[in-house]
């Protein structure tokens, strides 16, 4: 007897929670919905309509998600497509009513452990030649550089007809300085054409400097510091990969520069 009114007491408890959890899950997708990131006129729910409308195109139908993260008493909203679950997140505080836009704070990022990059391994990294810092004493490009040279392998069934290579540098010195970069000084990738197709199971050889950092800051060591590589690939029957395929960690390079 004593066990059948415990458990009915904990199913209780249990009901309550959740009940108490999807009720601050609406509220957490609302308060985001009606909040405006920084710098924009309209509101997180109107700048998404556009991005339904856009999707409704290609057939791509995205959804308004909410997480509740226990550690830190907070929820992770997100409007995301049902396919790739790619799109934005947004910290929200409901005790404060405050809301933070996670994509572009990569202190956030770190935090939640979100992540661009795609683990799906359709195209992957291959015979690195040059990885490293440097210092580098150009008159276009004057400072602290990353660069890598290597192969890119095509691992799909796919054959690309059109794409493009980047790269997106973050070093991380304090929370008040942050390096985040997409901009290259240089780079070198033969794009693929309808006469000339990158084909399944073909490497690509590429090239990338990044743009510089002050040089100041060759006496600092950051924090982090870390580069994602994105391809934006198509072939002629509509597929579409726009994603990071690979992170590249580069604190110890930066902490050996000299």
């Amino acid at each position: 007897m004593t066990k059948n009114i415990n458990f009915t007491i904990l199913f209780s408890i249990f009901i309550c929670i959740t009940l108490i959890n999807c009720d601050n899950s609406k509220k957490a997708i609302e308060l985001v919905q009606n909040s405006k990131d920084y710098g924009q006129n309209l509101t997180n729910l109107e700048k998404m309509q556009k991005e339904i409308e856009e999707g409704a195109k290609k057939n791509i139908q995205y959804i308004w998600e909410a997480k509740l993260d226990e550690k830190n008493n907070t929820w992770i909203v997100s409007f995301v497509d049902t396919i790739q679950k790619s799109g934005f997140f947004w910290e929200a505080d409901l005790k404060n009513n405050i809301v933070k836009l996670i994509n572009s704070n990569w202190l956030l990022k770190k935090k939640y452990n979100l992540t661009p990059l795609r683990g799906d391994r359709l195209f992957t990294l291959q015979d690195i030649e040059i990885e490293e810092v440097i210092f580098q004493n150009t008159r276009s490009n004057n400072g602290i550089v990353y660069r890598i040279k290597g192969k890119i392998k095509n691992n799909t069934e796919k054959i690309i007809t059109n794409c493009q290579i980047s790269a997106n540098l973050i070093v991380i010195y304090s929370e008040q300085k942050i390096f985040d970069q997409y901009e290259h000084s240089d780079s070198k990738f033969i794009q693929p054409t309808n006469k000339d197709p990158w084909k399944p199971g073909e490497t690509k050889d590429f090239y990338i400097i990044t743009t510089a950092i002050d040089e100041i800051y060759k006496d600092y060591t950051p924090e982090d510091a870390f580069c994602f590589i994105y391809i934006y690939a198509e072939d002629p029957l509509g597929f579409e990969y726009k994603n990071a395929f690979v992170e590249r960690q580069l604190k110890k390079h930066f902490s050996e520069l000299k």
